[in-house]
């Protein structure tokens, strides 16, 4: 996974689940992210298992992230060349014109920011 500016350094990895004080901490490498606590004011609020899952998750942020990331400059890529085709004069006289390309010309003026 590459660095992300301005983010902890990868990876986060769940360590440390006690318990005990039925807490588990989120790190990247002895860097402590955030801990997961299954109590609250005293009383456990979640088991055990929850508390993990809930810390898995945490842990794999960076990584939903950069795949979000590659999902989105996908998607820019195809709009991109969706575009270039549908407004292309040279696509359109030997390939298209057609419903599907008028179709789809419209699909992105709908999606235009």
């Amino acid at each position: 996974m590459k660095e992300i500016k301005g983010y902890t350094p990868t990876p986060w990895e769940v360590k440390d689940c006690h318990d005990d004080t039925r807490t588990a901490e989120i790190k990247s490498g002895n860097k402590n992210i955030a801990t997961v606590w299954a109590y609250n004011n005293g009383k456990q609020q979640i088991d055990f298992n929850e508390q993990s899952a809930n810390a898995t998750l945490i842990a794999a942020a960076p990584s939903l992230y950069e795949e979000n990331i590659k999902l989105r400059e996908g998607i820019i890529a195809l709009r991109l060349v969706l575009d270039l085709i549908t407004t292309s004069p040279e696509w359109i006289k030997n390939y298209g014109g057609g419903a599907v390309d008028k179709k789809a010309a419209t699909v992105l003026k709908q999606t235009e920011k």
